[in-house]
């Protein structure tokens, strides 16, 4: 088995950096990538900061209530009508700062779903080149138990982790669970170290998370 799980390692590695080499190849190194990595990038930087001034304002807003009410009494009626005037005043800035923090997140989302059009490409390539090795390593391991897991897994798991094995024995480990682990777990760090990291983005309309 220890065999087994070295040479499932050594090929979620290699597919692994098969699949970046590509992917390097054909998107992240471009320069229309590179451009569209630094607008998201400018433009989610402008919703930072702007989320970061609404917070600042809101917290201004919040001021301690005075001990002495007979004084707070005395001096309503006097600054009624000036804190009407700024009230209106903040309105307006409000938004203001609201629509050109909604027109901010329209341009963010329209340049997300431009960067994630420029990787359909390589999605392609990489793809089909996964699912013929996915395909090999599945008939070269077809009915072979790679490793004993130490815990039942659970139902909508046991139908990838017992793939093509035989029998009811759950603790038994197919070949393609242990790479789909090895591939995630390897993918990140690489992207991590290589730099190539592409901005999150939780779906395809989706904004980027914090």
């Amino acid at each position: 088995m220890t065999i087994d799980i070295i040479l499932i390692i050594i090929a979620s590695l290699i597919s692994t950096l098969v699949a970046e080499g590509l992917s390097w190849l054909l998107v992240y190194r471009t320069e229309s990538y590179q451009r569209l990595k630094a607008t998201v990038d400018k433009l989610q930087g402008k919703v930072d900061k702007k989320e970061q001034e609404e917070e600042e304002l809101k917290k201004k807003k919040k001021k301690p209530e005075g001990n002495a009410n007979s004084n707070v009494s005395n001096r309503k009626k006097s600054s009624q009508s000036q804190n009407q005037d700024e009230e209106d005043t903040t309105k307006d800035k409000k938004d203001k700062k609201d629509k050109k923090l909604t027109r901010i997140e329209d341009q963010l989302k329209e340049a997300n779903r431009d960067l994630s059009m420029s990787k359909m490409k390589s999605t392609f390539v990489v793809g089909f080149a996964m699912i013929s090795l996915v395909g090999f390593l599945n008939s070269y391991f077809d009915g072979i138990v790679v490793a004993r897991l130490p815990f039942e897994p659970i139902g909508f798991l046991q139908g990838l982790s017992h793939r093509n094995l035989p029998g009811n024995d759950y603790l038994d480990c197919s070949m393609i669970f242990i790479y789909v682990l090895c591939s995630i777990g390897i993918r990140g760090n690489l992207q991590k170290l290589l730099g190539i990291q592409q901005p999150q983005v939780p779906s395809f309309f989706g904004q980027p998370t914090k």
